[in-house]
C-alpha cells in the first residue's frame, strides 16, 4: 500500500513503480510524500485505471518519470524502468563528482590562500587582474590598492636596471606558454 511504500523509499532504493489504486494512501499522494523525501529519485507510474485521472494531466501535473498503461507484456515497463535507473545512477555519480569538486576547490583555495608565495594574474599590460589575499600577508598591501596597477610599477622604482630586465622578462612571457621566474 501507499503508506509501506513511503516508508521502504530510502538511500538504497532507485527507482519506484507506482500504481495509482491502492489501500491507504493512493498513487498520487503517495508519489508526492515520495518526492518530499527524495525529489530526484525517479518514479514511474504503472496503472490500469486511466478513466481515474488523464495520463497526459499527470504527466502535465506531477512530473513522473514515467507513466506506462498495463496491457501486454510489460516490455515497456521494463524499458523505462531500464532508463529510470540509468538516470538515477547518473544523478548519483554527479553528486559525487560535485561533492569531489567541492572539496578539491576547498583544498585548493586552502593550498593558495595559505601559500608564502604571490600567485597573480596579469593582463597583457602587466597589470594585475587578480592576486591572491596572501599580499596583504607578505608585502602588507591590500588587494584594492593594487589591484589593475602594473606589477612592474610595484615592485621596481622607474628606469632601474632591473625594471628593465623585468620589463624584458615581462615581454618574454607574453610570447611564450612556458612558467616563467626571475
Amino acid at each position: 500500500n501507499g503508506n509501506e511504500g513511503i516508508e521502504t523509499v530510502s538511500s538504497r532504493v532507485i527507482a519506484v513503480i507506482l500504481d495509482i489504486k491502492m489501500e491507504g494512501k493512493n498513487g498520487f499522494e503517495t508519489f508526492i510524500e515520495i518526492k518530499k523525501k527524495n525529489l530526484y529519485l525517479p518514479i514511474i507510474f504503472h496503472s490500469a485505471y486511466q478513466d481515474l485521472k488523464n495520463p497526459f494531466e499527470i504527466m502535465n501535473d506531477y512530473r513522473p518519470f514515467g507513466y506506462v498503461i498495463k496491457e501486454g507484456e510489460g516490455k515497456e515497463l521494463l524499458d523505462t524502468l531500464e532508463s529510470a535507473v540509468s538516470y538515477y545512477l547518473q544523478i548519483i555519480k554527479n553528486a559525487v563528482l560535485m561533492k569531489e569538486l567541492e572539496k578539491s576547490e576547498k583544498n585548493y583555495r586552502d593550498l593558495v590562500e595559505n601559500s608564502l608565495d604571490i600567485i597573480f594574474s596579469l593582463d597583457s599590460e602587466g597589470r594585475i587582474l587578480s592576486i591572491i589575499q596572501s599580499v596583504s600577508r607578505i608585502l602588507k598591501y591590500s588587494t584594492n590598492d593594487i589591484m589593475n596597477k602594473k606589477f612592474i610599477d610595484l615592485v621596481f622604482k622607474s628606469n632601474s636596471i632591473n625594471e628593465k630586465f623585468a620589463q624584458e622578462k615581462f615581454q618574454e612571457l607574453l610570447h611564450s606558454t612556458d612558467v616563467l621566474s626571475f
